[in-house]
């Protein structure tokens, strides 16, 4: 993968930051894929822009409605890097959404 593009998703983050989120990955590879289903059904029916924390309260809500857990933890600040993480790995995806530098 292209590693400036890296940079220009994931550059604002610090290594400590990039760290903890890529552990959260790795340990919960569904949220991704509940990420992405969601994106693509927006993508899919071409209305546009979306922001990162629509869909992950929209994923929140399917994961807390579905689950047995009392509780399961999406953080809020998570959201923007898994939009990031989408695009760095979908490029169809860039323009879906607007990203703070």
């Amino acid at each position: 993968m292209d590693n400036q593009r890296f940079r220009s998703l994931f550059g604002a983050y610090s290594k400590d930051k990039l760290y903890e989120f890529w552990q959260y990955h790795k340990e919960r590879p569904e949220i991704y894929g509940g990420f992405l289903r969601l994106a693509e059904k927006w993508r899919d029916r071409g209305v546009g822009t979306i922001s990162a924390n629509a869909i992950w309260h929209v994923l929140r809500y399917e994961i807390v409605t579905s689950s047995d857990e009392e509780t399961y933890k999406l953080p809020n600040q998570y959201a923007p890097l898994y939009a990031r993480l989408l695009v760095w790995r979908m490029p169809e995806f860039e323009g879906m959404f607007e990203f703070r530098k």
